[in-house]
């Protein structure tokens, strides 16, 4: 099970300082708009997030017990019944 970011001890926490992640998308840098906050980007270039709000951020999207969240719709057919244009 994973953890998210509100359930990490102090120590825990304190594992993430010193780390960044940085999205590339057709090797292009991606900013995360989350990131572009002080103190939550490398300093001098907000496409570094730092890994604790990355990690916030990622906490949102991601299911807690992803197991179980894949095995949700084993039985529902692999492409969707309507078109589902990207993006909305």
């Amino acid at each position: 099970m994973r953890k998210p970011i509100q359930d990490l001890t102090a120590d825990e926490k304190a594992k993430l300082q010193g780390y960044y992640v940085r999205l590339r998308y057709n090797d292009e840098s991606v900013t995360i708009p989350g990131c572009r906050q002080p103190g939550k980007h490398l300093d001098g270039d907000e496409s570094f997030c730092t890994l604790e709000a990355f990690k916030a951020i990622a906490d949102k999207f991601t299911p807690r017990i992803w197991t179980e969240a894949c095995a949700e719709n084993m039985g529902e057919p692999a492409f969707p019944k309507s078109p589902e244009p990207s993006g909305f």
